[in-house]
């Protein structure tokens, strides 16, 4: 978990960050600037003062930071480029639920590139133009193409023979956003993580022709 829930979880990405701050020293605290989900790896942004925090978390509210991911969804994703535009809402289960009545939601729009499809899968980059809680999935199952892994969104649908590890097969792999006192764009990439160089190596199609 980025950050502890009603439950009062001790063993939280902000706990760990915090005390990483404090070592050696008083005690120190770290502000949560966004949120990945508890089995999404990949880039955040933490601030060493609430001040800080929030003036990072406005550059998120203008939708200004950018954010990229790589997903492996079910399934033959059609288009190469495309757009999902809807409103999410949390129902009684506390899953989010898409709508295109704007009264019925916050707006989510998530842009995506086809990297490579694979067998009865598709690697997928993904940027996110709003960071609704659980937008990719989300949107992704609702095309019927859910994230890998995902227990949550078409769970029946997101299982695949060769994806095995206990995790979603989403990575926050790209952020960029302006840093708050000198203005300067600070752009941060990761790798792959180990699970999907071995699915997309295990599922990668003969080349035709």
């Amino acid at each position: 978990l980025t950050v502890p829930t009603d439950r009062g979880e001790e063993d939280t990405l902000v706990a760990a960050v915090a005390a990483h701050f404090s070592h050696g020293r008083v005690p120190q605290e770290a502000y949560v600037v966004h949120r990945l989900d508890r089995d999404t790896s990949g880039l955040l942004v933490f601030a060493r003062t609430l001040a800080l925090a929030k003036m990072l978390q406005e550059q998120f509210k203008a939708r200004k930071p950018e954010r990229e991911y790589a997903a492996i969804v079910r399934g033959r994703v059609g288009p190469d480029t495309g757009t999902f535009r809807s409103y999410l809402a949390m129902d009684e289960s506390f899953d989010e639920v898409s709508s295109g009545d704007s009264r019925e939601g916050r707006l989510a729009v998530t842009h995506y590139a086809v990297v490579e499809r694979l067998r009865d899968a598709t690697f997928v980059r993904v940027n996110l133009e709003t960071g609704r809680r659980n937008q990719i999935r989300v949107q992704f199952a609702d095309e019927g193409h859910p994230v890998l892994g995902d227990t949550r969104y078409s769970p029946e649908l997101a299982r695949h023979p060769d994806w095995q590890a206990p995790r979603l097969a989403l990575h926050a792999r790209t952020l960029a956003f302006e840093h708050p006192h000198t203005h300067k764009t600070m752009r941060f990439t990761t790798d792959l993580p180990a699970p999907f160089a071995a699915f997309i190596a295990a599922t990668r199609l003969a080349p035709t022709g």
